[in-house]
């Protein structure tokens, strides 16, 4: 499917069904091939105020189309100086015990402006408090599990990482706008998915999208293999979760049509290693 990743420029970029994610930081220094596991947003509407639509509180505030999101596009949203009340999203997510991770882009329009999210709960007497102070780039209330991220041009990606409980079937996502929300601040591509650690954005607009698990395939012969000898060399950054023993593999040479001949590095079920196999015709 398509995905999501940050371009040499700055800004987020949509990659093609089979097109590489080449991905850079904000300073536009090259972080290497993006690929990811299969997630799904579950916020419907994630580019537009639509995504913090109240349903059980008051009216939304925000406002559509006031600035230029980390896209390039002038989608981002606004929530006023001096709005009242706080726009929230309930989601449904089952009396599960599952690990969720929210996100939301943010960016100040003024100097004092500070972010302020509650999430991370079930119930709203549950629910936790999470600040973000752009002067000072530090996250405060209860950022437990809490990450932000400098993407450029004065936006930034915050994230919190929590597990439902079980008890519950409701995660609030909300914003304050009253006392808690000092000053102008753009909001953009809130996202919802299941699992424990954030991943690309995804984008969704009247329902939830998945993007598919990524696999990435070259043909020796556009590397300049030797068959006798050679050395290969990967540096990689893992995230996917190494408790799932399904050999995880940075790396493998393969014959794809017998798969009998093929020598590959992976993760152990325990976290703990990583391995490397070798298969002579079918031998381990």
């Amino acid at each position: 499917t398509t995905g999501t990743y940050l371009g040499s420029d700055g800004l987020l970029k949509t990659a093609a069904i089979n097109e590489p994610r080449l991905e850079y930081d904000s300073q536009g220094n090259a972080l290497g091939l993006l690929v990811e596991e299969a997630r799904t947003n579950k916020v419907f509407y994630s580019a537009t105020k639509d995504a913090w639509a109240s349903n059980s509180n008051t009216s939304p505030v925000s406002l559509d189309n006031q600035g230029i999101a980390p896209d390039g596009t002038s989608t981002a949203w606004l929530i006023p100086t001096g709005a009242t009340g706080f726009n929230q999203r309930n989601y449904g997510i089952g009396a599960s015990t599952l690990t969720y991770v929210w996100s939301v882009y943010v960016k100040a329009l003024s100097t004092d402006a500070v972010a302020s999210f509650i999430g991370n709960g079930i119930h709203q007497s549950d629910i936790s408090d999470l600040y973000f102070n752009f002067a000072t780039e530090t996250l405060s209330g209860n950022a437990t599990n809490a990450t932000y991220t400098n993407v450029g041009n004065g936006w930034y990606r915050l994230t919190q990482t929590f597990t439902n409980d079980g008890s519950g079937t409701i995660f609030l996502l909300r914003t304050e706008t009253d006392s808690l929300m000092n000053g102008k601040v753009l909001l953009w591509g809130a996202q919802v998915e299941t699992g424990a650690f954030p991943t690309s954005y995804i984008p969704t607009v009247a329902s939830t999208v998945t993007r598919s698990s990524e696999g990435v395939r070259v043909t020796l012969s556009d590397f300049y293999y030797r068959q006798k000898h050679g050395t290969i060399v990967i540096e990689f950054a893992s995230k996917y979760d190494e408790t799932v023993p399904n050999y995880n593999r940075p790396w493998e040479l393969a014959n794809l049509a017998t798969d009998v001949n093929r020598i590959f590095m992976y993760v152990t079920g325990d976290e703990t290693r990583l391995l490397n196999r070798l298969y002579d015709n079918g031998v381990d």
